[in-house]
């Protein structure tokens, strides 16, 4: 899965970063990239 706006400058505060971290703290993910703003995650 690939997220953008993965950050809490931006107008939507943690509209990504919570959801995400929500994914990552109840499914086995691993993360395959991060550069800048976007993430991907592959889940195991």
């Amino acid at each position: 899965m690939a997220f953008d706006d993965y950050t809490l400058s931006g107008w939507w505060k943690d509209g990504v970063v919570a959801p995400v971290h929500a994914l990552l703290g109840r499914e086995r993910c691993q993360l395959e990239l991060a550069v800048g703003s976007q993430v991907a995650v592959r889940k195991l």
